[in-house]
């Protein structure tokens, strides 16, 4: 399958001028939730990955919410293992709650899309002594450069997007007075 022109037919690759999560800029945005309305194909996006995932050997999937938890739900399905959710508090902070053990566990960290991979580093430290990871499973690495690994753990990615970022004070686009698209812009109330 080509994940790439899948993306695209679901309209999930967006261009423009956009402020991601990392407070970067960016000409292109992957709209995940384009994949996650259609979970058959979420499904079939990581079906082709099952092997891979599967030899890192660990014992639950662990994800943050909301994105990632689709894909821990999916990963943990497909693989008949237990989905863990990391969430986050009103200040950002991420914590794991509703009663999840991880203490002595191995995890399988998953996430949507990997830009910076902040979430991915704060899940790491909220882990850390608690639960030994043994792997990272992104749906789209869209970093300038792929790499079979994350901060020394094993990655695996579904599909890899290079897509270029801007510092906010060093962007093109904003000079060019090209208008920031923001989460919030298309809520409907």
């Amino acid at each position: 399958m080509d994940r790439i022109k899948l993306l695209e037919e679901l309209g999930a690759i967006k261009r423009g001028h956009f402020l991601l999560t990392s407070g970067l800029h960016s000409d292109t945005y992957i709209e995940k939730f384009r994949l996650f309305e259609h979970p058959h194909m979420l499904f079939k996006f990581i079906e082709e990955d099952l092997n891979k995932i599967a030899g890192l050997g660990f014992d639950a999937v662990i994800g943050p919410q909301l994105g990632g938890a689709f894909v821990a739900c999916s990963v943990a399905s497909l693989l008949k293992k237990v989905a863990i959710y990391v969430e986050k508090d009103a200040v950002g902070d991420f914590y794991i709650g509703r009663g999840f053990k991880i203490e002595g566990k191995k995890l399988l960290l998953v996430d949507d899309v990997l830009t910076t991979g902040s979430s991915i580093k704060k899940i790491l430290k909220l882990l850390d002594k608690r639960a030994e990871v043994s792997g990272i499973y992104v749906l789209v690495d869209r970093r300038e450069k792929k790499t079979d690994n994350f901060m020394g753990i094993p990655l695996i990615s579904g599909t890899w997007f290079n897509a270029i970022v801007y510092e906010p004070d060093k962007c093109p686009l904003c000079k060019k007075k090209i208008p920031l698209t923001t989460k919030k812009t298309d809520i409907i109330k």
